[in-house]
C-alpha cells in the first residue's frame, strides 16, 4: 500500500504536473502543426536528452527517499550506488521507449489524443521504473 501511493504522488505530483508544463514548453519551441520528421526528431532528442537524465535521476531519487527498507541513515549510500547500477540502463532503456513512443505522438496521434496516448505509454513505463526504482542495489 505505501508503495503505492508513493507512486501516486509521484504521478500527480512530480511526473504529471512537471511533465505537462515541460511538454507545453517543448510545443513551443517545436510547435505542432507542421510537424515533419526532421522536427519530430529534434523534438523527440531535445526530450530525451532533458528529460531522461533529470527525470529518471529524480526518481531513483525519490524512490530511495521514500522506501522503508533502507535506514535513513544509509540513504545517501543506497541512492550513489542505486544510481551507478541503474541509471545508465534505464536511460538508455528510456530513450528506445520514450523515442519511439514520443515520435509516433509527435507525428502521428492527433493532438486532442495526445494526452490519453502518452499517459497509455505512461502506465506502461511506471511499471518498469517502479521495478527498477524499488529493486535493491545488490540484486
Amino acid at each position: 500500500v505505501s508503495r503505492g501511493l508513493w507512486m501516486s504522488g509521484w504521478g500527480f505530483v512530480i511526473s504529471g504536473l512537471f511533465v505537462h508544463f515541460w511538454f507545453m514548453f517543448l510545443n513551443s519551441l517545436f510547435p505542432v502543426e507542421g510537424l515533419t520528421l526532421v522536427g519530430g526528431l529534434k523534438k523527440v532528442f531535445v526530450n530525451q536528452l532533458v528529460m531522461s537524465p533529470g527525470l529518471n535521476s529524480l526518481f531513483f531519487c525519490y524512490t530511495t527517499f521514500t522506501r522503508n527498507d533502507v535506514p535513513k541513515e544509509a540513504r545517501m549510500s543506497f541512492l550513489r550506488k542505486k544510481l551507478a547500477k541503474d541509471l545508465v540502463p534505464t536511460m538508455k532503456r528510456s530513450c528506445a521507449y520514450w523515442g519511439t513512443i514520443q515520435m509516433v505522438n509527435f507525428l502521428y496521434i492527433p493532438q486532442k489524443f495526445s494526452l490519453l496516448y502518452t499517459n497509455m505509454g505512461l502506465l506502461i513505463w511506471t511499471v518498469y521504473i517502479s521495478l527498477v526504482g524499488y529493486r535493491s542495489v545488490t540484486s
